[in-house]
């Protein structure tokens, strides 16, 4: 029996907490390396790449979150709908002549 989302914990999603920190690690380890490929191996073309390419992931995470919680509460307003409207299967149905 699979337990719903509300009886997990204090009412958050199921894998919150990870997202969260996925959301911390990420700029943290990434920065932290860049910072190490700059002073240690003194690669700063490195150490700048590792930067960029980490405030880019880091975009790309933030942006990709808020996008599936969009299409989450689509689906979810999607299913509260009673009626739904039949697809038009033929060139009659679409255009109206049929």
């Amino acid at each position: 029996m699979a337990a719903s989302p509300n009886e997990l914990g204090e009412g958050e999603p199921v894998g919150a907490s990870t997202v969260r920190r996925i959301a911390w690690l990420t700029p943290a380890i990434g920065f932290t390396v860049a910072s190490g490929a700059g002073i240690f191996a003194r690669r700063w073309e490195w150490a700048a790449g590792l930067a960029i390419g980490t405030a880019l992931a880091w975009l790309n995470f933030r942006l990709l979150r808020r996008g599936v919680e969009a299409f989450v509460a689509a689906a979810a307003l999607r299913d509260n709908e009673q009626t739904r409207k039949p697809v038009p299967r033929t060139w009659e149905q679409c255009s109206g002549t049929g």
